[in-house]
């Protein structure tokens, strides 16, 4: 992507993401994440927003897709732009209803909104890519869903990860980017691990190198 797109892009989901904090109590959309894309510190809200950076272009080197599962899709950050350059496109997330009626209001196209795992575990081989972005740190069961993910991803497919180191460092910046709470469960490292006992795993970035925050994996079959 263009670094006008990317901006572009930017801006339309900071506007997006801002009301939807303002229609919540306050601590509502820590979980998914939103106040960092929204975060008046430019260091904090750059951190998050290069991440964005790193995924959007590791999903254009994949365009055109065919199906592309978004796993833990909270409100969309990536939604726009897999609509846009696939035919197909599952957004999963346990808390589904509030992203499927936001969608509806924009009148996106091409997409089905899902909160059952039992509906997506079947497709065999189905999916060109999958996106796990900043989701596997909070669930208990990883093993079992990296399996899921192999069995559903096809051959020539790419599983896009992203997660937290939970060094010093980042745990500084989770306090000043204003988290209310802690809600993870492992790091990147831990995830990792796993994920290299099912797919060939690339490090696509370390964000930043030298003072590690988050690390985006690209995992192939």
């Amino acid at each position: 992507m263009q670094r006008a797109e990317i901006h572009t892009y930017q801006q339309a989901t900071i506007a997006r993401f801002k009301e939807i904090i303002n229609s919540h109590e306050n601590g509502y959309c820590d979980e998914q994440g939103l106040p960092s894309y929204t975060n008046p510190n430019p260091m904090m809200r750059w951190l998050t927003w290069r991440r964005v950076e790193v995924v959007l272009s590791a999903i254009a080197a994949q365009v055109p897709l065919k199906n592309v599962l978004d796993f833990g899709c909270g409100y969309g950050v990536f939604i726009p732009y897999l609509i846009a350059n696939s035919e197909n496109t599952i957004a999963f997330d346990p808390m589904i209803d509030e992203l499927k009626a936001l969608g509806e209001a924009m009148g996106w196209q091409r997409i089905a909104y899902e909160s059952n795992l039992n509906q997506i575990t079947p497709m065999k081989d189905s999916f060109d890519l999958i996106l796990a972005i900043e989701v596997l740190e909070h669930i208990d069961n990883l093993d079992e869903t990296v399996q899921m993910f192999h069995a559903i991803l096809n051959k020539k497919g790419g599983l896009l990860v992203a997660g937290p180191t939970e060094n010093y460092l980042y745990k500084i910046g989770r306090k000043l980017a204003g988290y209310l709470g802690d809600y993870h469960v492992r790091n990147i490292y831990d995830i990792r691990a796993v994920l290299e006992k099912h797919f060939h795993v690339q490090k696509i970035a370390t964000i930043i190198p030298g003072l590690p925050f988050y690390e985006v994996y690209r995992c192939t079959n």
